[in-house]
C-alpha cells in the first residue's frame, strides 16, 4: 500500500467540483472523500511499518509470522498464507525463504503428503512477535483514541459499506450520459428563463 503514488496536496472538495461542473452525474464529494481514505490509509500504513521496523520487521515479515502462529502447531501451506495475504505465490516464496534464513520459521513436509510444504513458527519467531505485542497494539491503540467508542463502531461499519461498494470497481461499466459543455448548460437555463 505504501508504494500508492497519491500526491500530498490532493484537490479540494472545491477545485473538483469546479472540475467536473460539466458532469452533473458525477459525485464530487464521492471522489474527494475516497482520495482522502487512500490516503490517510497509505499515511498509516507507513507508520505502522515503520513502528514494525524498530522490532526488526516488515510488514511482510510480521503478518506471515502472525499468520504461521495463529495456525499453531498444524501449521499452514505457502499457498494459504498467500492467499490469506493476497500475495502471488512467488512472492510469499520469496518471504518464506528470508523468514526462514533467519530462523523464524520451518518448512517440512507434510506427513500426510510428502509433495506438500507446512510452514512452522519457530521459537524465535515466537519471541519475535512477542518482543513487539503489547507496545506495537498499544501504539495502534494510541492512534485509534481520537475516534471515542461509538465512533469506532461507525467507522467499522462505513468500512464494511465500502468494502461492498467497492466491488462496483470490478462490475461493467454503467452507460453514462454523456458530458455537457458548461457554455450549453448555461445557454440553455438563459433559454428557458427567457
Amino acid at each position: 500500500m505504501t508504494n500508492l503514488m497519491i500526491p500530498e496536496h490532493l484537490p479540494s472538495l472545491e477545485m473538483l467540483q469546479q472540475e467536473l461542473k460539466d458532469f452533473p452525474f458525477l459525485d464530487p464529494l464521492a471522489i474527494h472523500t475516497l482520495n482522502q481514505l487512500v490516503r490517510a490509509a497509505k499515511k498509516v500504513v507507513s507508520l505502522l511499518e515503520q513502528d514494525l521496523r524498530r522490532y526488526g520487521l516488515s510488514r511482510g515479515r510480521y503478518t506471515t509470522l502472525w499468520v504461521v502462529l495463529k495456525r499453531g502447531e498444524v501449521g499452514v501451506t505457502p499457498a494459504e498464507i498467500a492467499d490469506e495475504l493476497d500475495v502471488t505465490r512467488a512472492t510469499m516464496t520469496g518471504l518464506l525463504d528470508a523468514i526462514e534464513r533467519d530462523g523464524q520459521i520451518v518448512r517440512v513436509r507434510s506427513t500426510d503428503d510428502r509433495r506438500n510444504v507446512i510452514v512452522k513458527i519457530t521459537d524465535k519467531g515466537r519471541a519475535q512477535l512477542a518482543k513487539l505485542v503489547p507496545d506495537h497494539y498499544l501504539n495502534i491503540a494510541d492512534a485509534m483514541a481520537t475516534l471515542s467508542v461509538p465512533e469506532k463502531n461507525k467507522l467499522l461499519d462505513m468500512l464494511r459499506r465500502l468494502e461492498e461498494g467497492a466491488k462496483a470497481f470490478a462490475r461493467p461499466r454503467r452507460k453514462r450520459p454523456p458530458a455537457i459543455p458548461a457554455t450549453r448548460t448555461a445557454a440553455r437555463g438563459k433559454r428557458a428563463a427567457g
